[in-house]
């Protein structure tokens, strides 16, 4: 009787022992799983903040983009706006420069016929005058005058004792001053028979001087 008493406390002792022994595996078995699965919630989370932080980001840039896009649209409608307002500036201007174009040519039509008319006149009242005045000398200097609206030229004979019929000729400004305008050969002193004539207001004078320097100069010549 003792000996299956003694038999069935070892037993127990067994099962208490192996008891023992699985409830110290199932709670380290439970520990490892309680951090694995602190492990994956914490993954979890860092895993889902990564992602919101990367939503807001796209968020946020989305949002830039379609802040430019209407900032860029804004800009097209203002551009529109202004080259709109930049062709009918354009095209009034265009009608402006039309209508000044055609006043111009009124202007110049009207003043062509204005400075005919007083060329026509200055011609009826000076030329005759000069004419008259000097025509004294044709004959008696071998002169010819030849007139023209705002000049006049003065045309020697018989300057060259050896060629009669060569020609020396002078062309003087009649404006409000005398001037040269050109010369057949050079004659010495003609600015100053030109300053001369100037202050005295004698022509005659100066067909003189310049009969006479031609004479000088170019008598002799062959």
């Amino acid at each position: 009787m003792n000996f299956e008493i003694n038999q069935f406390n070892s037993m127990l002792d067994s099962f208490n022992y192996m008891c023992g022994s699985f409830a110290g595996n199932m709670v380290s078995n439970l520990e490892k799983m309680q951090k694995a699965y602190n492990q994956a919630v914490c993954l979890f989370a860092e895993q889902e903040k990564a992602l919101q932080t990367q939503l807001t980001s796209q968020n946020s840039l989305q949002k830039q983009k379609d802040a430019a896009l209407q900032q860029f649209e804004k800009t097209n409608e203002d551009l529109d706006l202004k080259i709109q307002t930049f062709e009918s500036q354009i095209s009034q201007l265009k009608s402006e420069i039309a209508s000044l174009q055609q006043q111009i040519q009124q202007l110049n039509a009207s003043t062509a016929i204005h400075q005919t008319q007083i060329t026509q006149t200055k011609q009826a009242q000076i030329n005759p005058l000069l004419l008259k005045k000097h025509s004294m000398y044709e004959k008696m200097l071998r002169l010819r005058i030849e007139p023209s609206f705002a000049s006049i030229k003065l045309v020697f004979t018989g300057i060259s004792k050896f060629k009669p019929e060569k020609e020396f000729w002078a062309e003087f400004g009649t404006g409000d001053t005398v001037t040269v305008i050109g010369i057949s050969n050079e004659l010495v002193g003609v600015e100053q028979f030109v300053d001369e004539c100037q202050l005295t207001g004698n022509f005659g004078l100066l067909v003189r001087r310049v009969r006479r320097g031609f004479s000088q100069q170019y008598g002799q010549t062959k």
